[in-house]
């Protein structure tokens, strides 16, 4: 199989992204063409993971990153570069691929933590708008970097780029040509802009086509024709024309035509003598080379080549609360796999009339719609209000009758308790009471909400026969024989809700038993280990994952509090980081390898991005720790010990628990939390980011150096980072050998994201789903993907990885 070989030339640049609305396609687009190879590159539609697809002459498509979801692409003449997709506020990244027959590679390394979007890419550079408000440039020579003030609309030539302002008027940056581009268009109010190799055409306010650049006897002007999107090559101009979506061709030695005949087309984009568009029946794509007097030909996939290419997005996935200006995109929501809608360009009628076109309109049709308007809202308001009053006066006689009782004593439940059992009791105030009162110190109060979760696992019990294992009831008498008595030699470890113990049940599988330590005389009170075995009953009730240590069943009796879960045979990730005694010599040999420590490092983060943003409501582990991640006999890595885990139901408004009483793990907590006693989801991340530093040094979280002065490994690794003073390998685990320079690039990652978790500040910390699409990416490194993508370098303020 022939593939194609991409090599990223500008590294992960891990900002923080929102994508933004421009007016019209511009440069950044869901297609790309990288005309001096001949290549062409998409986004996938209709997959929940919207990765590139590339084609190039007559080899077979290449799927890049296909466990990354990209939000926009841009091509130039050797390479295209991509934005990452992903919530406001996320982690996000910037990757740019050459598609040349080398593989060689060249680095370019940008950090920040401000939205970016509108990705445009010229011959010799690359450009973005960050946080809607300044352009930035990579490669930037003759440009003044960066370009204050809000523009959309961005698009690159050869050497400059043009953007539209705020005002509606051009300006440009970089060669002569942008500033000769920029005075042409000085008098013109524009709604969107795209650029040729030396040239830009775009579409007035007023609907009009006009181009402009280095040579204006380009004949590029289309005359009266008003256009819904525009291509613009090397030296002709293709369009979408507004009356029947089907495009015409013009220019410079190009003969006028319709290269796809009477075919509806929804998006097109051009480079070089080769253009590309999306067939609106089918949404595959279609490219031609222009018909001109010339011989001259250029590269360009095969129709064979092009028909093997998926189905590719006709515009952005924008979130599915976005508001469209003009219509949304038929099926959107199935194109962005239920996670956003698309956007359709504004045609002609639909956009807001030029002053010409206004004051044409009597007086009377002027003012009549803003009368009807404002009626209309104004009735509405009013019946609103009607309902509301209504509504209002009948609840509260109705509440005099069926107010719930304040609950005395641990007694039955009224009928309206039970009521709020049924499903549709997930509205936020109700689960926010079921939750917190996990943590309530009063005994009768916990009496109280443990048999509420029994009666649950009671329910489940009738329920299917896999839900039932998993929440089997035992008998203290069972799990005392599983133990031999709770044998000495049957210990294995100890969490924060008592001792764990090895044992065999009656059907001869292997389990593990954490016994709260408040059914042995003189350990900690009874109250404190209710809490801890209610809060992991209660969680293990409603979730499971691959990633989490899986749950068999429980045991209540009197004070002994008893929890089964499924054995992991190759215990904690800590005993085989730090050597103890019960890991073998051949089990050692296991994590000499960076392949297998970073695939553990991506089972934890999938586990934990499966509690943050799967479980409902959201779960804070609160103690992400190398001794609470556990091994299975085909070491994948599973997350335990959930005593101190809390619901985010039980958070304010911003996701943060303030009166919650500080729990976790010297070393690991965040500092905001135990300082602050400010906890969130970030606070998981700071603590899985030391379990990947823990990872990559082979150093506990808190050790002591060659003076014997204790130290966290977080302070070890910036002491040793600062201002770039030092190289990965200097902090590295010296008993595990780095192969190959791939490799080192990996680890370079997964060591610049665990920096990034572990940051003082949480706002400036990513999410989990951000941290786990790093370490796939690493991981990818080591499965040699097709892709043969390379992830370099991620380089911060202040600690730099080289």
């Amino acid at each position: 199989m022939n593939s194609i070989h991409f090599s990223v030339v500008f590294l992960v640049v891990l900002v923080f992204v929102a994508v933004v609305g421009v007016k019209a396609t511009g440069s950044a687009s869901t297609i790309a063409i990288i005309y001096g190879t001949g290549t062409v590159c998409g986004i996938q539609a209709k997959l929940p993971r919207r990765s590139i697809v590339c084609a190039r002459g007559s080899e077979e498509p290449v799927h890049l990153m296909p466990n990354v979801s990209f939000a926009s692409i841009s091509g130039g003449r050797d390479y295209f570069c991509g934005i990452t997709e992903t919530r406001t506020g996320d982690l996000n990244s910037m990757f740019c691929w050459t598609t040349n027959k080398n593989d060689t590679q060249q680095k370019r390394i940008y950090t920040g933590q401000t939205p970016l979007d509108q990705v445009s890419v010229g011959i010799t550079h690359v450009s973005a708008v960050q946080n809607e408000t300044t352009i930035d440039f990579w490669r930037p020579r003759g440009f003044h970097n960066p370009v204050h003030g809000k523009y959309s609309s961005l698009t690159s030539g050869k050497d400059f780029t043009c953007a539209i302002g705020s005002d509606d008027t051009v300006s440009c940056w970089g060669s002569p040509t942008g500033n000769n581009v920029m005075k042409s268009f000085s008098n013109l109010k524009m709604s969107t802009i795209v650029a040729g190799t030396s040239h830009v055409c775009g579409i007035r306010t007023n609907g009009s086509l006009v181009c402009h650049g280095n040579d204006d006897n380009l004949h590029l002007d289309s005359g009266n024709e008003i256009f819904s999107q525009l291509a613009v090559g090397e030296n002709y101009v293709c369009g979408i024309l507004n009356t029947n979506q089907t495009v015409v061709c013009w220019g410079n030695g190009v003969v006028r035509h319709s290269p796809v005949g009477n075919e509806p087309l929804v998006l097109i984009v051009a480079g070089g003598n080769l253009t590309c568009g999306l067939l609106s029946r089918n949404l595959t794509i279609t490219c031609w080379l222009p018909t001109t007097t010339s011989t001259h030909q250029e590269l360009s996939p095969t129709p064979t080549a092009l028909q093997s290419l998926p189905h590719f997005l006709p515009g952005f996935c924008k979130p599915s609360d976005h508001s469209c200006e003009c219509a949304i995109f038929p099926n959107s929501e199935t194109l962005c796999s239920g996670t956003g809608v698309i956007c359709k360009p504004c045609m002609r009628n639909d956009t807001t009339q030029s002053p010409e076109e206004s004051s044409q309109g009597g007086g009377r049709s002027r003012w009549f719609l803003p009368f009807v308007i404002v009626g209309s809202v104004g009735s509405f308001m009013g019946i609103c209000t009607f309902v509301y009053w209504m509504v209002t006066k009948f609840c509260k006689r109705e509440k005099v009758h069926n107010s719930v009782q304040p609950t005395i004593a641990g007694g039955s439940t009224n009928s309206s308790q039970k009521k709020r059992s049924t499903p549709n009791s997930r509205s936020p105030s109700l689960v926010r009471s079921v939750s917190n009162s996990i943590f309530l110190s009063n005994s009768l109060k916990l009496i109280s909400k443990s048999s509420s979760i029994f009666r649950r696992i009671d329910r489940q019990k009738s329920g299917s026969s896999s839900t039932m294992d998993r929440n089997k009831e035992f008998t203290f008498e069972e799990l005392s024989k599983a133990t031999n008595q709770f044998a000495l030699s049957a210990k294995i470890g100890q969490g924060s809700f008592g001792t764990v113990y090895k044992g065999k049940l009656s059907d001869g599988r292997e389990v593990a038993i954490k016994r709260s330590d408040a059914g042995i005389k003189g350990k900690r009170p009874i109250e404190e280990k209710e809490n801890a075995f209610i809060s992991e009953l209660e969680l293990f009730s409603r979730i499971h994952h691959k990633h989490l240590v899986g749950f068999i069943g429980f045991c209540k009796e009197e004070h002994e509090m008893l929890l089964v879960y499924e054995y992991m045979k190759n215990e904690s990730l800590f005993n085989h980081l730090h050597a103890t005694p019960a890991i073998t010599d051949d089990d050692a040999e296991i994590l000499k390898s960076w392949k297998t420590r970073i695939k553990i490092l991506l089972d934890v983060a999938r586990g934990i991005d499966y509690l943050h943003n799967y479980a409902v409501p959201p779960i804070i582990h609160r103690d992400i720790k190398s001794s609470n991640i556990l091994l299975d006999r085909n070491w994948t890595a599973k997350v335990s010990d959930f005593g101190l885990s809390l619901s985010e139901s039980g958070s304010d408004s911003e996701g943060t628990h303030s009166s919650i009483k500080t729990a976790g793990t010297l070393g690991y907590m965040d500092p905001e939390y135990y300082g602050l006693n400010h906890l969130t989801t970030k606070s998981d991340v700071y603590g899985f980011g030391v379990v990947m530093l823990e990872v990559l040094t082979g150093k506990k979280a808190i050790f002591k150096d060659e003076g014997r002065i204790p130290i966290s490994v977080v302070e070890y690794v910036e002491e040793k980072m600062k201002g770039g003073r030092g190289k990965v390998e200097d902090v590295l685990d010296e008993r595990v050998r780095v192969s190959k320079r791939e490799n080192m690039e990996a680890i370079e990652l997964v060591a610049n994201t665990a920096m990034f978790c572990v940051r003082l500040e949480g706002i400036e910390r990513p999410n989990i789903g951000d941290v786990m699409n790093n370490l796939e990416i690493a991981f990818a490194q080591f499965e040699q993907t097709p892709s043969h993508h390379h992830v370099v370098d991620i380089a911060d303020d202040d600690i730099t990885f080289r």
